[in-house]
Order: C-alpha cells, then structure tokens, then sequence
C-alpha cells in the first residue's frame, strides 16, 4: 500500500513516517508540508492513500480531500486531527473520506488503522467511532460498520492478547508480566478494548472473547 504524508509541522510528518516504514506491507512514498505541492505531485506519484492534516494554514485537510475525492475518487483519504467534532466529522464524512484519526492516538491504533486501509475498510480512532456509533452524526453510509462487540477487527494484535489473558481470569498484575508490559499500561489496554467493544465489565470482555473464539 503507497501511502502519502500531509502535515504543515516537519516533526509530526517524520514521526509517523518512522511508524509507517515499520509497518510490513507498507510504502511511504513522500512526506509534504505543503499541501498544494502535494496536490500536484499526486497524479504522477499515484498513491493508494493519502493522509492530510485537517488544519494547514493555506490549504485545509478539507479541501485537500475534496479535491482528490473530485479527481482521483480511488484514492483513500485520511483526516489527521486534534478536533472530536461532530459536525467537523460530519463534513468530512459527506465528501467521502475513508478515516478520521486523532493525533493523540497509541501507535497500535494507527498501526491498526493502516491495516483496516489496506483491506479497504475505512479507518477511525476509538473516540471517533464512539461518536458515530451514539448517534451524533448522521451522515454513516448504509451496511458501513464501525466496530461492535462482535467485531474484534477494531482490536489491535496487542489488545487480542490482553482481551484473551483478561478473559483468561488474569488479573493486571499477571497480565503485565505475561505480556511484559507495565500495570499502568496493561490496564490503559482493558480500558481501551472496553471502551472499543462496548463492554462494561470484565464479565461483557469474558462473554465477547468466548464467543470469538480466543478462549
């Protein structure tokens, strides 16, 4: 998958250029802090997916994804963001990105969401997709599916793992050190993965995990 990186702040593009070069599968074409440049390189570049910053102070992510969904509609276009704004959101959704994710991720939800792209599935970030799902937007395409119990493709690698030793009866302390992981960190990833499966309880992650099939 040939991806291209918009973001007027150097720094922010060259770390996740370090994460996408270390993702299998994955080409990093290039990197642009100008969005117009950008723009007139990507007929010759011809990207799979393109991720845009949403705030550029000449050219928005908005408009950058217009015009590519106008010209090249093949091409996935991403939203980088800070904002969990519906009607933001909504406006994105109704010229037909293909993600919307938040600058204050993990690396394994990005990763996780480079890898939906690639089995052309739209992508989000677990707060984003907690906002579609209530309902306060109202621009969802029919049949799309944002994540449920059920579909634990919202789960990074990571996280199944943790689901599984947390339906397993581990308790933090055990899964920490099973995983190699610190408490702290073990128990941001159960919180992740209920929040992701909307679960309430451990008893909700045991129910989920047996169905999938991971017990």
């Amino acid at each position: 998958m040939k991806i291209i990186l918009i973001d007027d702040h150097q720094l922010f593009l060259d770390g996740l250029g370090l994460i996408l070069d270390s993702i299998e599968g994955v080409e990093l074409l290039e990197k642009y802090t100008s969005p117009e440049q950008a723009i007139r390189l990507i007929e010759v570049l011809k990207p799979d997916v393109v991720f845009s910053d949403l705030d550029m102070p000449k050219l928005t992510g908005k408009q950058v994804a217009e015009h590519i969904k106008r010209v090249h509609p093949e091409i996935k276009v991403v939203i980088l963001s800070m904002h969990v704004d519906p009607t933001i959101i909504k406006g994105l959704l109704d010229i037909g990105v293909d993600g919307y994710l938040l600058k204050t991720d993990d690396i394994e939800d990005f990763e996780h969401a480079v890898k939906l792209l690639s089995k052309d599935k739209k992508a989000f970030s677990p707060a984003v997709t907690d906002l579609l799902n209530s309902g306060k937007t109202n621009s969802i395409g029919a049949g799309t599916s944002f994540g449920n119990e059920h579909d634990l493709s919202m789960l990074s690698n990571r996280e199944k793992e943790v689901l599984t030793a947390v339906a397993q009866g581990l308790s933090t302390k055990a899964l920490s050190d099973k995983l190699c992981i610190s408490p702290g960190t073990a128990e941001t990833h159960r919180k992740n993965i209920m929040r992701k499966l909307d679960a309430n309880n451990v008893a909700d992650l045991v129910r989920i995990a047996v169905k999938a099939g991971l017990v």
